[in-house]
């Protein structure tokens, strides 16, 4: 996840003025690039994916389940392999990377390093996806779970919250979510 510039856009009537030299350019580092890479012969290219899993706490005594919002706290466990291989504290590469996403209650996990090209390549997906869902879960209490879906189906709902928060509205300007379910970080609220 990349950092966003802050700016604002221009209105059409402003913005015109700078077509030809956005086009000029454009074609410019596109023709630097072509040209610097032109030549390269059977380079193989390297992918990879990404799961956000949803940080649920359990209630199994209420039989409930809600949002918890310690996504930071369990980053900070998952990235200590990440942390020593780029210390050289160890030379071991980490298995998994970990980022944070929008909301604190969400977590980002991909593979250590990208896959390449081969069909043995497609035979390491699988096993990493468990690999990672199961770091995610023992970096969480007990009573927590890494969850994989599109979004928590009682998100905006009251007591939804671990810790809950009452909607307040001044950056999502929402009358169910509270601000406190979005990552600090300057490019989000």
């Amino acid at each position: 996840m990349g950092l966003l510039s802050l700016g604002t856009p221009l209105v059409w009537n402003e913005a015109k003025q700078y077509a030809e030299h956005v086009r000029t350019h454009g074609i410019e580092q596109f023709l630097n690039i072509y040209r610097s890479q032109k030549d390269k012969q059977n380079a193989s290219l390297l992918w990879g994916d990404e799961i956000e899993y949803l940080v649920v706490k359990i209630d199994e005594k209420e039989k409930r389940t809600k949002l918890s919002l310690r996504a930071f706290d369990i980053l900070d466990k998952l990235e200590i392999p990440e942390r020593n291989y780029q210390s050289k504290k160890t030379d071991k590469e980490p298995d998994a990377l970990w980022r944070p996403e929008y909301g604190r209650y969400m977590i980002e996990g991909t593979p250590g390093k990208p896959y390449g090209a081969t069909f043995r390549d497609l035979l390491l997906v699988e096993s990493n996806m468990k690999l990672r869902r199961k770091l995610a879960h023992e970096a969480m209490h007990e009573d927590e779970m890494p969850v994989t879906l599109v979004n928590y189906p009682r998100l905006g709902c009251p007591h939804e919250l671990e810790p809950d928060y009452e909607p307040n509205g001044k950056a999502c300007q929402s009358l169910f979510v509270p601000d406190e379910v979005i990552n600090p970080h300057v490019r989000f609220p």
